[in-house]
């Protein structure tokens, strides 16, 4: 699993890996604790997205790279508060899931 920094093309090339995982329908939610800046610990709800995914290379790598079809998981925080950064978590795998 590797986690993504890049915002790559994704399917025909019309599309980002983002824009695909926000239109996945979501798998469900898992419950995590999480600190906020003062040191207090709050128990959060993310919203748990799966997709596979055919993911091209960098433009400039497109004649050397060829496209991989990958698993996107993606996990976003539900109900975000101000007193702290949200996690969110964008991976993508080769393993099915």
């Amino acid at each position: 699993m590797v986690r993504t920094v890049v915002d790559r093309l994704a399917g025909d090339g019309e599309r980002t890996v983002s824009t695909e995982m926000r239109a996945a329908q979501s798998a469900g939610t898992h419950q995590i604790e999480v600190r906020n800046d003062a040191g207090e610990i709050s128990r959060v709800s993310l919203d748990v997205r799966f997709k596979p995914l055919h993911v091209l290379p960098p433009i400039g790598k497109q004649k050397r790279d060829p496209p991989l079809d990958l698993t996107g998981n993606h996990c976003t925080e539900l109900a975000p508060t101000q007193d702290r950064t949200p996690p969110r978590r964008q991976a993508l795998t080769q393993h099915r899931t």
